[in-house]
């Protein structure tokens, strides 16, 4: 991984090489103690084990080394960095989709209003005016969940959609040694990195109990996982539309020749609506559907 103080690293590098060779030459120093062995588990996951605390998240890994440089660096690349703001933008209609997707499990309500003058015939001079108010309701069931698994499908994208950004992000901040990411000229990052600083190292905390969890901190992983969670949906619901729609709706009507009339018993007409409908014969396109969101994954 090359990292934004690349210059500084290779300083040092330089700098510990002479002062160890130095050393040699002038006295024979006692063995340096090898480091702590890191234990590894035995299971990559197991049920019901404890967070460790903050070091079981990767998310702004950068900040773990403490250097204000590179924080400063990382932070101004994922601001002006274009591929960042596509993947923000995507996350945000993926987040519009899906709330338009949960909309539908409710009732839908609309209102209408017109006015309408007009006269009998060419000839006549008597104007007749019209006016009219309505409310209509209309419900669909969910009874085969069809609606539902299109919302599971939403969700899932949404959370590829932000998967897809943390890809984004962890490419921009491991690249940030490359100065056009953060958005400023390379000779202005080459004074920043100017003064020689020690190599940030960052605490043995990083290191996760569980394997697998430190595995699903990394977004291509979960990208793929939501992935499968989608797929999955999408089967449910192509599998739900060969099943019956059932609609429920009504009406409340006014209709008068004047506006004060409007509201009155007489002019109230009510309606109620209950309807069925499944399909008998669609040439094989439904049954095809599900088919297409079951394929393999292997030939």
């Amino acid at each position: 991984m090359r990292w934004a103080i690349t210059v500084t690293m290779r300083v040092s590098s330089v700098v510990s090489l002479l002062v160890v060779t130095c050393s040699g030459c002038a006295s024979v120093t006692a063995p340096v103690a090898p480091p702590a062995a890191v234990k590894i588990p035995v299971a990559w996951s197991a049920p019901d084990i404890a967070s460790a605390g903050h070091g079981s998240s990767l998310a702004e890994w950068w900040l773990r080394f403490d250097d204000p440089l590179l924080a400063q660096l990382v932070s101004k690349a994922l601001q002006s960095n274009i591929t960042v703001m596509s993947a923000k933008a995507a996350l945000r209609q993926a987040r519009a989709l899906r709330d338009a997707s949960q909309a539908v499990l409710f009732p839908v309500l609309n209102a209408s209003a017109s006015a309408q003058r007009g006269s009998a015939g060419r000839l006549s001079s008597q104007v007749v005016n019209d006016f009219s108010v309505r409310l209509d309701a209309g419900w669909e069931l969910d009874i085969f969940g069809a609606n539902r698994s299109a919302l599971h499908v939403s969700d899932a994208l949404m959370y590829v959609s932000a998967a897809s950004l943390g890809d984004a992000q962890v490419s921009v901040a491991a690249e940030v040694a490359v100065a056009v990411l953060t958005g400023q000229p390379p000779t202005e990052l080459s004074i920043v990195l100017a003064d020689i600083v020690p190599v940030p190292h960052v605490d043995d905390e990083l290191v996760l109990s569980v394997p697998a969890e430190t595995l699903r901190n990394r977004p291509d992983v979960r990208y793929a996982e939501h992935q499968v969670s989608a797929a999955l949906a999408r089967v449910s619901q192509a599998r739900a539309a060969r099943a019956p729609d059932f609609l429920l709706g009504g009406s409340l009507s006014s209709s008068a020749l004047t506006v004060g009339a409007l509201g009155g018993s007489l002019s109230i007409v009510k309606s109620i609506l209950a309807s069925v409908s499944m399909p008998l014969f669609d040439g094989g396109a439904r049954g095809a559907q599900v088919r297409a969101q079951c394929r393999p994954t292997s030939p």
